[in-house]
């Protein structure tokens, strides 16, 4: 028993020492529970035959009451309705020419008024009325789990009603409503050239939406948010700004860059100085303007000063805030329209009037403007002109540490390149933000695609070119990748499908297709399965023979198809296609140039692989970064989860014509877009471990296309 004890109090004690010191170190890890919840909908019938027996002599009136009970789970309830193919009830025992039927009310709707000869029901405590097809009979707005109905049908008849059973089958059909779009949700593919009506999740405020002539999705309201009557739960992960960005604007402060102070719901001063406030002015909320233009809902909505428009972002005083808003008040998705001067190519709001050939009033119709003036103190020419917020200064030198460039409209014009000093209140106009939800072609993605997908996303996503089909996804370097290898096949893609959707020169493309060039060197016509050498590097090599074919070792979840292996001419496409002979600088020395030109689609590029560039003469060598084994170091170099995450096909490559290719099923090798000497072009291998490798020009491999951020 004392050893016993003797070992607790050891035990204890070095607890309390490690404790003390506080060196324990600790671990955490975080499991993610998803519970995925089927739609339901259940209608409940207890009697599903309703038996009214009527006598003319002792019994002209009765009826029957019978309940129909209701549960779903779907958010906005249920429509619940009663429908048949006739009014009348038929006469199963007809044995004359003329068919015998109970028709339904016409007139009297009560027990002592209800007329001869006619059938009909009631709801509840309700009057009679007729029956009839497709009348609704419940209805809920949420979910529920069993409302119940009560329905009571009844007959009335006198000796002119034939005797005999008449019938009628009733089916009672319950549908779950339709579930609100809500704007958080929306991507551009959802967005159209129709009008759509979508809510706000933070507080349930609808909104016009519709995809305008610049080919953005575009509000075509007023923003309405009051974020003083929204819970700071119900702002974060819905609104375009960070959890952190959002707590300091809610509590009233924050230590950087500079405190936000309590929302304030007046006009409290004029100074330049209180601009620091987050100003909104929430009462003209849901007044409708006295002048609109188009099909919005005409409310002003509210008026935030750019402290509340940037959801407590951009809170600067006058000689600060330089650069664009990041954050604003916008829903999740969504974000101000970039502006700044009309001059700026980047300005959203003047490239929108642009589409419209410059024509105000089409312009101001289109986006549904509205007169709805600004807070600045006092009306704010509420009637004569609207003000517009965007995320960008206004690029005038004299006021731009203090002004944000705004949309500025009056009845006689529209300026897209205006400013607005920040402490004045504007309304706000959202646009989406594209996400690669959004995207249907290799061609469409863009930087902000990527920059908005989060990491381990994944999209199939299909070549203009060719309409194959590749799965992409953004890896832990950032990058969006191709998980598949190319499989286009130029020889078998017209000039015009190559031209523009290609990540090459027209010029390019077209010595590539038609087999020869005007510059210093010729390109040849492509010829599949030609036998290679050091002697035919010029020519464009590509072999289409595995193209659909899955090697025979793979990791990763993409098609696996092996794909095209192009020679560097190929790969390339027919831009670099040279000889053993480098390029000669001005002084006479050797001059090694990566490809700025390839295979890819439009916007896609080859990686780069850590190898030579620039001058290589007078021992001048510039070191270029390695994107394949930066994407090694993301996952702290572990290559079964690179080889995972990759997706990689086994699927070698060819040194002459050797079939199948040569390492097939045990490497794979994929061009890079580096020089490596003055006839090889770098590579890399990542099957087993990662290397680089620098290889003849005309060797062929697989290509993989990285996004050009």
């Amino acid at each position: 028993m004392k050893n016993k004890n003797r070992n607790i109090i050891i035990a204890t004690l070095t607890t309390l020492a490690l404790a003390a010191i506080g060196s324990a170190p600790t671990f955490a890890e975080t499991a993610k529970y998803h519970t995925e919840v089927a739609p339901a909908l259940k209608i409940t019938i207890p009697n599903t035959e309703i038996n009214v027996a009527v006598d003319p002599s002792s019994r002209p009136f009765d009826s029957r009451s019978f309940n129909i009970t209701v549960a779903t789970n779907n958010l906005t309830g249920y429509n619940l309705t009663m429908a048949s193919e006739s009014t009348s009830l038929l006469k199963t025992d007809d044995v004359t020419k003329t068919i015998q039927t109970l028709s339904t009310l016409e007139g009297g709707y009560t027990e002592d008024t209800f007329e001869n000869n006619k059938w009909g029901y009631k709801l509840a405590s309700t009057n009679y009325i007729p029956f009839v097809s497709g009348a609704e009979i419940a209805r809920s707005d949420t979910t529920t789990n069993g409302d119940t109905t009560q329905l009571t049908f009844a007959t009335k008849v006198d000796f002119l009603q034939s005797a005999g059973v008449y019938k009628n089958e009733l089916n009672f059909v319950a549908v779950a409503n339709p579930l609100p779009t809500y704007i958080q949700n929306l991507d551009a593919t959802m967005c159209t050239e129709d009008p759509l009506l979508v809510v706000d999740k933070r507080d349930n405020e609808e909104y016009l939406v519709q995809r305008l002539a610049d080919g953005n999705c575009w509000m075509l309201d007023n923003l309405r948010l009051d974020p003083t009557e929204v819970e700071l739960a119900s702002l974060k992960g819905n609104t375009n700004a960070t959890d952190e960005v959002l707590a300091y604007f809610k509590n009233g402060g924050g230590e950087s860059p500079y405190p936000v102070n309590g929302v304030s719901s007046e006009w409290t001063s004029s100074s330049q100085n209180s601009y620091v406030l987050p100003y909104i002015n929430a009462g003209y909320k849901n007044t409708v303007a006295s002048t609109t233009y188009g099909i919005g809902s005409g409310k002003i909505g509210v008026r935030y000063n750019y402290c509340a428009a940037s959801a407590g972002s951009y809170c600067y005083d006058a000689s600060s805030g330089t650069g664009n808003a990041a954050y604003d008040i916008c829903p999740a998705g969504w974000r101000l329209p970039v502006g700044g001067t009309t001059l700026d190519p980047v300005n959203e709001f003047n490239n929108l009037y642009l589409a419209y050939d410059s024509d105000h009033v089409a312009y101001k119709t289109a986006l549904s403007l509205l007169l709805s003036g600004g807070g600045d103190g006092g009306s704010g020419s509420g009637g004569a002109y609207g003000y517009f917020w965007s995320s960008a200064p206004s690029g005038s030198s004299s006021i731009s540490t203090y002004a944000m460039g705004i949309l500025r409209i009056h009845p006689q014009y529209a300026t897209p390149g205006d400013s607005y000093f920040r402490y004045y209140g504007g309304s706000v106009r959202c646009l989406l933000r594209p996400s690669l939800n959004s995207a249907v072609y290799l061609q469409d993605v863009t930087p902000e695609m990527v920059n908005t997908t989060e990491i381990g996303t994944t999209k199939t996503l299909k070549d203009r070119r060719d309409n194959e089909e590749y799965l992409v996804g953004k890896l832990a370097d950032g990058n969006l990748w191709l998980l598949d290898n190319l499989r286009l096949d130029p020889t078998q893609v017209s000039l015009e499908n190559l031209k523009g959707n290609t990540n090459a020169t027209d010029e390019s493309l077209t010595a590539l297709k038609n087999g020869g060039g005007e510059g210093q060197y010729a390109v040849n016509a492509i010829v599949s399965g030609t036998a290679l050498s050091t002697q035919t590097r010029t020519s464009g090599f590509v072999s289409t023979s595995y193209v659909d074919t899955i090697p025979p070792t793979t990791s990763g979840f993409a098609s696996s198809k092996a794909g095209v292996y192009y020679n560097y001419c190929a790969a390339s496409a027919g831009s670099y296609c040279y000889d053993r002979v480098p390029t000669m600088d001005d002084q006479g020395g050797s001059v090694y140039v990566s490809a700025t030109e390839d295979i890819c689609p439009s916007g896609w590029r080859l990686p780069i692989e850590r190898g030579l560039s620039g001058a290589y003469s007078n021992n001048s060598v510039v070191e270029l970064n390695s994107e394949i084994w930066d994407l090694v170091l993301a996952y702290d170099g572990d290559i079964s989860a690179v080889k995972t995450a990759f997706n990689i096909a086994a699927s070698g490559g060819y040194y002459s014509n050797y079939d199948p290719p040569v390492s097939w099923g045990s490497t794979a090798y994929w061009w890079s877009s580096t020089m490596e000497t003055n006839y090889s072009m770098k590579g890399a291998d990542i099957y087993s471990s990662y290397s680089q490798f620098g290889t003849d020009r005309e060797r062929a491999f697989s290509v993989r296309c990285i996004f050009n951020k």
